[in-house]
């Protein structure tokens, strides 16, 4: 075959060639992005909007959490003053109460009547008896009085106006730290 074309020809076509070629791989390429990049297109916009959805559902649940660790800090503290409440408290029933009354007592001084009542948030105990003397009446009051059961102890001095033989009524105000 005769060849008609010049070498330097031949090598400017040949040139033109890869080049027509390497442009047309380029736009192919060029235009599978476009297409590509058009059809993830809404999934970016969706993944960008959920992630900005996620950020505010983490601030928010952060701000709970913050919230939630003051209401547990202020919970236990709470607890702990309850519990020390409750062991600052001791609990009496009214035959303990009678009981320790009785003890206080003693052999010169009869006790009759007890009546239980509560005004408020104050328990009161009303008792009413008979002491032999005068000076025996004024001791059970005092050692009523030092007993940490009782916080007050009214002892009208009508009760004392005989010498012996006293009928008396008394009213005993329990202390804060005892419930019936």
């Amino acid at each position: 075959m005769i060849n008609l074309i010049p070498p330097a020809a031949k090598k400017s076509v040949v040139r033109e060639y890869w080049k027509r070629v390497i442009a047309v791989w380029l736009i192919l390429f060029s235009a599978s992005f476009v297409i590509l990049a058009v059809f993830l297109l809404p999934t970016y916009i969706e993944l960008r909007l959920e992630i900005a959805y996620l950020k505010e559902e983490v601030s928010a649940s952060v701000s709970r959490v913050s919230d939630y660790d003051i209401s547990a800090t202020e919970l236990v503290e709470a607890s702990n003053q309850a519990n020390s409440l409750l062991t600052n408290v001791t609990s009496s029933s009214p035959a303990d109460l009678i009981d320790v009354l009785k003890k206080h007592a003693g052999s010169n001084v009869s006790l009759n009547n007890f009546n239980f009542t509560k005004l408020g948030s104050v328990p009161e105990i009303s008792i009413s008896g008979i002491a032999d003397t005068r000076q025996v009446l004024a001791e059970f009051r005092d050692v009523v009085v030092e007993d940490a059961l009782f916080q007050t102890v009214d002892l009208p001095i009508s009760n004392l106006i005989k010498d012996k033989d006293l009928l008396f009524s008394m009213i005993l105000t329990l202390a804060t730290t005892t419930s019936i």
